[in-house]
């Protein structure tokens, strides 16, 4: 499979956008058309989550808080893996918040492109 850079840099960052988007997150059908069914993910609170079908990350009344992504980088690992790197501001009145540094392993599964691995870690000051 030959992979075009540009293309997959706008399809993996379409993505996590849609991983942080409050109405995917509170809809299990969604989510498990993104998620591998081994995801596993290391929270920026230091908790250890592995995926379960059916588990949703968040409920529709829920406030979602805006946020800014800046530093986005892929990097193809081979043809069916891609990590992607981040920095994840959210805002509170249009202040930053809260700062979190991400990464991302997204394998090529079935013809889909799907996370199955995250962490999140606090930045420091």
């Amino acid at each position: 499979m030959e992979i075009e850079y540009a293309k997959l840099y706008q399809t993996i960052l379409k993505k996590e956008k849609m991983l942080l988007d409050g109405g995917v997150r509170a809809s299990a059908e969604q989510i498990q058309t993104l998620l591998t069914h081994d995801f596993h993910e290391h929270c920026s609170s230091g908790i250890r989550y592995k995926y379960q079908i059916g588990d949703v990350f968040s409920h529709p009344n829920d406030i979602q808080e805006p946020y800014a992504i800046t530093n986005f980088q892929i990097e193809i690992l081979n043809d069916t893996s891609i990590l992607a790197t981040y920095t994840l501001t959210q805002l509170t009145q249009n202040q930053p918040s809260r700062v979190t540094l991400r990464s991302s392993i997204w394998v090529h599964q079935n013809n889909h492109w799907k996370i199955k691995f995250h962490q999140g870690t606090i930045a420091g000051q």
